[in-house]
């Protein structure tokens, strides 16, 4: 489900008041139970300033940064946490802050045992599927949903194939090498791939559609 929204009544920004001028801020959002009670002084000793402070259901924090600190701060999140961690992209003023929270929280709605901490603008398209998880799935049904009547087997080769596609630059032949295919088997495939969805894959937008309905479905469970 979409993250239920939280009432900050301004209370990031009396973090942020709090923090160097001239730094941009990332947003982050974490589980009660992330192990997060010394996170603060811990960025402080790598002279990354941060203000923090509980929500429902939440430990928020909001972190000044320049520009090669990023990267060092989700280091010591995933070093740190016991939980899960959602990370907003970067912003240049605190009046962008209840917007950080909110893309925050759907990152942290990615985030998985595996991969613990997620940082929004690392992976866009599976932030916008799980921004309104109802709408995605209804995205995937409308590209996909002519391959419902293949058997299940069928249809999980045509989409791997779309992926292995989607990864692959576009190549047949590099795309038949890691499937241990014939390019002509993977032409093959996307070609019923292009019959059954009505899109196009010399096609940018629909090329967009198809990938974007590829994530969605594996990001939402729909693909086991």
């Amino acid at each position: 489900m979409t993250p239920a929204p939280v009432a900050v009544n301004g209370s990031l920004r009396r973090l942020a008041d709090a923090l160097p001028e001239g730094r941009r801020f990332l947003v982050v959002a974490a589980e009660e139970t992330s192990g997060l009670h010394r996170i603060e002084e811990q960025l402080q000793t790598m002279a990354i300033p941060s203000a923090w402070q509980p929500l429902p259901g939440l430990y928020v924090g909001v972190v000044a940064i320049r520009p090669d600190s990023v990267d060092r701060v989700i280091g010591l999140l995933n070093r740190t946490t016991v939980g899960r961690i959602g990370v907003s992209p970067p912003y240049p003023d605190a009046d962008q802050l209840d917007l950080g929270l909110k893309l925050a929280r759907i990152a942290l709605a990615a985030a998985t045992v595996a991969e613990p901490v997620k940082l929004f603008d690392r992976a866009p398209l599976n932030m916008v599927a799980l921004a309104d998880v109802e709408v995605a799935r209804a995205v995937v049904h409308l590209v996909f949903g002519n391959l419902d009547d293949l058997a299940a087997d069928d249809r999980d080769i045509l989409l791997a194939t779309l992926a292995a596609w989607s990864t692959h630059d576009g190549s047949a032949g590099e795309t038949a090498a890691a499937l241990y295919c014939h390019p002509n088997t993977v032409r093959y495939r996307l070609h019923r791939v292009e019959e059954r969805t009505g899109r196009s894959l010399t096609n940018p937008r629909d090329v967009a559609e198809l990938v974007f309905a590829l994530q969605a479905r594996a990001l939402l469970g729909l693909d086991s």
